[in-house]
């Protein structure tokens, strides 16, 4: 079940996330796997943490938050408005 898709979200898994990674990777999912933190998402002081499955447990911070982990991570960049028009809006 781990590896049977490419990416998974969880909403609000702070607390739960040290459990929830440990079983993926003894499902089989690579502890090199792309991941994300979202905080405070489309807020102005929004932050984006990204690393390996592995190392996401240590990125957690006591906000709520959404995880992303698995390929669309890598798709950041490529969607990234919100920082754009953020940017926009505090330089205008």
């Amino acid at each position: 079940l781990a590896t049977a898709v490419d990416t998974i979200v969880i909403l609000m898994a702070n607390g739960s996330l040290p459990g929830i990674v440990a079983e993926l990777i003894s499902g089989g999912r690579s502890p090199s796997t792309p991941a994300a933190i979202v905080e405070n998402g489309t807020l102005d002081d929004q932050r984006v943490t990204t690393c390996a499955l592995e190392d996401l447990p240590a990125q957690r911070k006591g906000t709520p938050s959404l995880v992303v982990i698995g390929a669309a991570v890598g798709a950041r960049s490529e969607i990234a408005w919100f920082s754009e028009i953020a940017a926009t809006a505090s330089s205008g």
